[in-house]
């Protein structure tokens, strides 16, 4: 499981888990507006995948019970904080 940021669009830099990819496109989804239902199809050449996530990030995901939609909210959003408190 990895994330996405959007480098195009109406939607740039926003944050996206990768739900599946073929050759030419990769389909995103977030949990809220667009959801595991409707992923968002997005070219490779406008988003940049984040491959390695800090641990504490995944941790976040790792609670039993939880529907993918809720999973794909919770990654961004625990993503989100991690780049808000991490020092560099």
């Amino acid at each position: 499981m990895y994330l996405a940021r959007v480098k195009a669009g109406h939607d740039r830099n926003q944050y996206y888990v990768v739900q599946s990819q073929d050759e030419k496109f990769v389909y995103l989804v977030n949990g809220t507006t667009r959801t595991c239902d409707r992923p968002r199809k997005k070219s490779y050449k406008h988003v940049q995948l984040v491959k390695k996530l800090p641990q504490e990030v995944l941790e976040a995901v790792n609670k039993p019970g939880l529907t993918e939609n809720a999973k794909a909210a919770k990654l961004i959003k625990a993503y989100g904080q991690y780049i808000l408190t991490r020092k560099d």
